[in-house]
């Protein structure tokens, strides 16, 4: 949008609530002189402590309020460096000029940037056991969880990534002090800071430190001490691309969730097995070792009970131009008994074509086979079985 205003000036690095006035109102990207309550519209302030979604990080909802008149502010983006807060007039009417107060969701801004921080450290954790060619590739930091990609050219051990989020949660009683300075790019450099995927900067940057940890060029909105993260959990790890591998991970009480979640799954096990967390892992292979047996006595007893069969099926077959054409149904069957039946009736039989189905499991499944003689002849069955 060429809005032809001033850029806004981003008060919420200090205030998660701020005095402003109303510069312009847009619907559908034009200008309006007045919005009513249920307009959904953009709202442009001069000053605003929301923080527009930038760098990976998610923008700020909230309230605008003027008495009782009422805007929701359910998303914040960057039109250049005007702030544009969009939502919905719950209540009231708003129009150009009016003082109005706004107010940050405080405890969705803490969360997030819980997690903001919590990715520096995991990048330092990561350079740190991982080596020094780890570079960021993207980010998501929102209220729930962050996202992390990242430069690494193998599969993470298991023993790795416990490593790492055990060094992140060091970092984090650690409560180490976070600083951000703002500087010039060539001074920022010269301190070591981190920049990566060829951002574009302006004469001035903005460097977050955390204390001998952490040191990057970064726009966003963090803690003040890093023991205010809580606690960091790594919920999934893996590879998205060539080189290229993604962490994503919770903090705070999301991170102290997901253990209880883990807890009560565990309990819930532990109930259904009857044993205890520390002879778990012995119960579970026992009942694995029992079940294979069991699978392979039913296996053994379906082939059976399908080899008595294979007569009747043989004698029950149809005759449709020159060729038998045998069909049977073999209930409970997986794929592997109704390949070794199908087999045996090829053995038996000439100018055959072989139809078997199985319900397993809740699946269907279905076989078609010709006898070689007929293959000689032609017959495709892989063309058969796709129409």
């Amino acid at each position: 949008l060429d809005l032809g205003i001033k850029d806004t000036k981003f008060l919420g690095y200090k205030d998660f609530s701020s005095k402003a006035k109303i510069v312009k109102i847009l619907r559908n990207a034009k200008e309006i002189k007045k919005a009513v309550s249920g307009d959904e519209v953009v709202v442009i302030l001069d000053q605003t402590s929301f923080y527009a979604e930038s760098g990976g990080q998610v923008g700020d909802i909230g309230f605008i309020t003027k008495g009782k008149n009422i805007f929701e502010v359910l998303d914040t983006k960057n039109n250049g460096k005007v702030v544009l807060h969009i939502g919905r007039v719950k209540a009231g009417s708003f129009k150009k000029s009016d003082l109005i107060g706004a107010q940050v969701n405080v405890e969705r801004r803490l969360a997030i940037a819980r997690n903001h921080t919590a990715t520096h450290l995991l990048q330092a954790a990561l350079r740190k056991v991982l080596g020094n060619h780890v570079k960021q590739q993207g980010s998501l930091v929102s209220a729930d969880r962050l996202r992390f990609d990242f430069t690494h050219f193998k599969e993470i051990s298991k023993e790795d990534l416990a490593r790492i989020e055990e060094l992140v949660n060091v970092f984090v009683l650690a409560n180490q002090k976070l600083n951000t300075k703002e500087l010039t790019l060539s001074q920022a450099k010269k301190n070591g800071a981190l920049a990566f995927f060829g951002e574009k900067y302006g004469s001035k940057v903005r460097m977050v430190t955390i204390e001998d940890t952490s040191k990057e060029l970064c726009g966003g909105t963090h803690l003040q001490a890093t023991g205010q993260i809580g606690l960091f959990k790594i919920i999934q790890e893996g590879s998205i691309a060539a080189g290229t591998r993604r962490i994503e991970a919770v903090t705070g009480t999301v991170a102290y969730k997901a253990i209880k979640n883990e807890e009560n799954l565990l309990d819930e096990a532990l109930q259904i097995l009857n044993t205890s967390a520390d002879a778990l892992p012995v119960e579970l292979q026992k009942k694995l070792n029992r079940i294979k047996e069991l699978e392979k006595q039913l296996g053994a007893q379906k082939m059976d009970a399908a080899k008595n069969s294979i007569d009747s099926m043989i004698s029950g077959a149809e005759t449709i131009k020159d060729m038998k054409v045998i069909t049977a149904v073999l209930e409970g069957a997986d794929m592997d008994l109704l390949r070794k039946t199908t087999d045996i009736i090829k053995q038996k039989v000439n100018g055959a074509v072989i139809a078997l189905g199985s319900k397993n499991q809740g699946k269907a499944l279905l076989i078609l086979a010709a006898t070689l003689d007929l293959c000689d002849k032609g017959i495709d069955v892989s063309k058969m079985i796709r129409e």
